[in-house]
């Protein structure tokens, strides 16, 4: 998605929702549902999870037509209103299209008594004027599943005809249902095109309000999915059998207009395989607007990867560890590296996998594929989780995932992977460590290369845990601890690192101020843990991505970096002495791949890609090494691998030169 969303369509009192958007006669046009807040009706939904809803069942609506505003702009008025057809009491959910010569409109009325129905009018005069409406779709059979409402159609003018997509309610749930027909007035059912989805799943509770349009050789569907309340999207090469691929624009945060829905998704075609999205927004409120979401790339979306299909225990399971497990065990260490206590379920089917800073246990249940189901520390961290998949499946190895939905807890749920972290194989001396960091370093330089846009249009990057006050405190934590040696040269092996712990620490406090020059998209959170290695041969996965985003590349960099230097054991036999002259460290590499990796830029030059600032690589990597040179007795050296890591940092990015 590129744009930021901006509000089309509000006004004071009133609901602004289900909006249509087309292009006719060389003018863009708007249509939205409008009507008083005083006017709403509620009845009371029951959720998953045994919660009561006061749940929306209508209003006095009438459809508005407008000219869709320019950019900056919102609608100031209307130009005309859709006529009401007689006995009705609201109206919602229209579709716009032109076939050449009138614009065309398929909406859903329904009288004070009866059911939902879809209704048919045209204008000759781009929307100023209409025909009388007519009944085009009824509710089907009593005992089918849109036997009780039909609504919010979607219209495609094809090849071969009209084809609408509507939504279908049975009494308890909403799906999308197809009709086709020759001249847009007479429609011959098709049946179900997108059911709901497995327990858990964004869509459990319904697939609502569809909007489809053509990317290339394909159709894109987005649609309302009622259990996260976001827009979810599918795709199609014959617009009957839809392949599920996530949400795509997730509830915006407490007090954005989108707050507590992100809903009725309209698209504008936007040249080839783009279109510009219009949808609704419910703020905590109750207040609907009409938001513009900015333009959307549809082949990128058709060609995502489908989430991952879950077992239908999966469910259950979740449930049952956040209800069973100990708070204890939930408890996030201040260091994740570190030990941390391990749950395990009496039947041993659950397991908790650490170290990690959020709770993630293995899943196995008989006759079912292993999972892995990570108890996300908020909704829009488990949702940018999942969105960082979407993208980074597209440069790196990233493991299989779909959101798991209960009331207002959300889980991401992985696929299981056979095998060990970088870490664990680098503290073990696997021999495949080698190739391996080669082979993660040419995939993350690729993504960086991919991606790099400056941070001036892009805007401020995204944000992880480690925020710049803390990287502020974590180097005055080094600064002060290394106090008593600040103005001692390091030498290492001999060999000056051409800079004192004083002239490190506050090179890093300047440099990491600093705002970056570009941004690359990243996990935000590149280390050996984080990667996971099968088995046997050089295969691997990056895992935890909840941090997705347009990050600083010199801060990603100095993590991977950081990790190296700290968690892969290459550094042995380490001793420091402080004598006359300055702080004397001696270290051994574990081989010549490690003395290549740490002893030289030789990673930096393929990491950074031109992109990143070695200076900052630097000043991020030395607060990075906060865990290792805060470490030890006030008065007494840090460890000696720590100071070794100093100055190893400052040779890995050609800080060591005079």
């Amino acid at each position: 998605m590129s744009g930021r969303r901006r509000v089309l369509a509000a006004t004071p009192g009133m609901l602004c929702f289900a909006p249509a958007v087309v292009v006719h006669g060389g003018r863009r046009l708007l249509a939205y549902s409008a009507g008083a807040e005083a006017d709403r009706a509620f009845g009371t939904r029951r959720h998953d999870d045994g919660r009561a809803e006061s749940w929306y069942c209508g209003g006095r609506n009438r459809i508005l037509v407008a000219a869709l505003p320019a950019a900056g702009t919102a609608v100031t008025s209307a130009e005309a209103v859709l006529p009401v057809p007689a006995g009705v009491r609201d109206m919602t959910g229209v579709s716009l299209a032109s076939d050449g010569r009138l614009l065309r409109a398929w909406f859903s009325v329904r009288s004070a008594v009866g059911s939902w129905q879809v209704y048919h009018c045209a204008s000759g005069d781009s929307g100023l004027t209409w025909t009388a409406p007519a009944l085009v779709l009824a509710p089907g059979p009593a005992d089918g599943t849109d036997g009780e409402h039909v609504l919010l159609p979607a219209v495609l003018l094809r090849r071969d005809g009209w084809w609408m997509w509507y939504a279908g309610r049975d009494g308890a749930n909403r799906r999308v249902y197809l009709a086709r027909s020759a001249d847009g007035i007479h429609w011959q059912r098709h049946g179900v095109a997108l059911g709901l989805g497995p327990a858990g799943s964004p869509d459990a509770y319904a697939t609502d309000c569809p909007a489809v349009a053509v990317a290339g050789g394909m159709l894109v569907m987005l649609y309302g999915a009622g259990s996260s309340r976001s827009i979810a999207a599918a795709a199609s090469r014959d617009g009957v059998r839809w392949r599920r691929l996530g949400p795509v624009v997730h509830r915006g945060g407490p007090g954005e207009p989108d707050s507590a829905y992100a809903f009725y998704p309209a698209l504008l075609p936007a040249g080839p395989g783009h279109a510009e999205l219009v949808y609704a927004g419910e703020d905590d409120h109750g207040q609907w607007r009409v938001l513009h979401g900015g333009v959307l790339d549809l082949r990128a979306v058709a060609a995502r990867r489908v989430p991952l299909p879950c077992p239908s225990q999966v469910a259950g399971t979740v449930a049952s560890i956040r209800a069973g497990v100990p708070a204890s065990y939930l408890h996030e260490p201040e260091d994740c590296h570190g030990p941390a206590l391990a749950w395990r379920s009496p039947d041993g089917l659950i397991r908790q996998l650490r170290p990690s800073s959020v709770p993630v246990f293995e899943v196995r249940a008989p006759g079912s594929p292993a999972v892995v189901v990570k108890l996300a520390r908020s909704r829009a961290l488990a949702e940018r989780e999942a969105d960082g998949a979407h993208v980074l499946s597209r440069f790196l190895p990233v493991p299989a995932m779909a959101l798991h939905y209960h009331g207002d807890h959300v889980a991401v749920v992985m696929e299981h992977l056979d095998g060990a972290s970088l870490r664990a194989l680098a503290t073990a001396g696997d021999s495949r460590l080698a190739p391996l960091i080669a082979a993660v370093t040419e995939r993350l330089a690729a993504v960086t290369a991919a991606t790099a846009v400056p941070a001036a249009r892009a805007g401020r990057p995204a944000q992880t845990r480690q925020d710049a006050s803390m990287t502020r405190d974590w180097i005055g934590e080094i600064a002060r601890r290394l106090a008593p040696w600040a103005d001692a040269p390091v030498y290492l092996n001999g060999r000056p690192a051409c800079l004192t712990p004083a002239q490190a620490t506050e090179a890093a406090a300047c440099l990491t101020a600093r705002p970056p020059r570009m941004l690359a998209y990243s996990s935000g959170d590149v280390h050996l843990g984080n990667i996971h290695v099968a088995p046997a041969g050089i295969r691997w996965w990056l895992l935890d991505l909840e941090f997705a985003g347009l990050h600083d590349p010199d801060q990603v960099t100095a993590g991977f970096l950081a990790s190296l230097l700290k968690h892969a054991g290459l550094i042995t036999s380490a001793t420091a002495e402080a004598r006359a002259g300055g702080l004397h460290v001696t270290a051994r590499l574990r081989g010549e791949a490690a003395s290549r990796m740490l002893g030289t830029p030789f990673l930096l030059e393929r990491l950074a890609c031109g992109v990143a600032d070695p200076a900052r690589v630097f000043a991020f990597t030395v607060a990075a090494l906060r865990f290792r040179l805060g470490a030890g007795q006030p008065g007494r050296l840090p460890p000696p691998a720590a100071l070794a890591a100093l100055a190893l940092a400052a040779r890995m990015t050609g800080q060591d030169q005079p």
